[in-house]
């Protein structure tokens, strides 16, 4: 797990990985061998999506499949490796600051990615944060994609042919901001 592979700096992985390239002197670490790329940098892409009832493998999936451009590849912001999983340190604390405050990271961004799963019932529309990020994205004018599976988008696209108004109107009757869910009970008031 990332929490494991982060407990001995209790920082995010990408604090940890940055500064495990520097203390080895291996950047391969952080950077595409082939390419010489930066794993990390200034993200493109903000992505949306809950923890609750998306295994990691999913999330994945979705982004592996919608994939981006290779003339302009996109730099993804996904919070569980930008924001360290630890936040019972000072130093945590602190790091978190920045890629905790939504409204600056979105507004560094060009788009949102929402991943709606399953698309028939997406549980991130019950989410009180996933709500927020959606209102800055649309509040910012940043342009928002909807990513499903790429099974459910097989099913998804001739559905929503026939039907999408009905579709559309029941994922919007599903968002009810007064009853979004939240880990923390602080979150959600």
């Amino acid at each position: 797990s990332i929490r494991a592979l982060t407990i001995s700096s209790g920082l995010s992985l990408v604090e940890t990985a940055t500064i495990a390239a520097r203390e080895v002197g291996d950047a391969s670490l952080v950077t595409d061998e082939a390419s010489g790329k930066h794993f990390f940098g200034a993200a493109t892409d903000f992505i949306s999506y809950t923890w609750h009832g998306i295994s990691f493998q999913n999330l994945c999936e979705c982004l592996l499949a919608q994939g981006g451009s290779t003339d302009s590849p996109a730099s993804l912001w996904v919070d569980v490796f930008a924001v360290t999983q630890h936040s019972n340190t000072p130093r945590a604390h602190s790091n978190n600051q920045a890629d905790l405050n939504f409204e600056r990271v979105i507004d560094a961004t060009s788009r949102l990615r929402a991943v709606m799963m399953p698309w028939s019932d997406p549980k991130m529309l019950r989410r009180c944060w996933c709500l927020r990020e959606i209102q800055l994205a649309i509040a910012g004018g940043k342009a928002i994609d909807v990513v499903l599976r790429p099974q459910e988008e097989a099913q998804f696209r001739p559905t929503a042919r026939a039907n999408f108004h009905s579709i559309f109107s029941t994922m919007v009757a599903l968002i009810d901001s007064e009853q979004a869910q939240a880990t923390r009970a602080e979150d959600a008031g």
